[in-house]
């Protein structure tokens, strides 16, 4: 999908987050093995949880299909 459907990834992702300060910046970070491993076993239960609101979103619709129809 596109990346408006993000912010769905924080109920799946949340106990795994932490937060690093780098310069003036705030940064989540995610050990990356076990995020993917979640956030891939989250869309294959649910793939529309990628989703961002907006209906006519053609990345999003050819996204949870399977990938762009041709």
């Amino acid at each position: 999908g596109c990346s408006r459907g993000f912010g769905a990834f924080d109920e799946v992702l949340g106990g795994l987050e932490r937060h690093q300060v780098v310069g003036a910046s705030a940064w989540r970070v995610f050990p990356a093995h076990a995020a993917i491993d979640l956030a891939a076993a989250a869309i294959n239960a649910r793939p529309e949880l990628t989703r961002c609101d907006r209906e006519s979103c053609i990345r999003c619709t050819d996204a949870i299909a399977g990938g762009p129809i041709l």
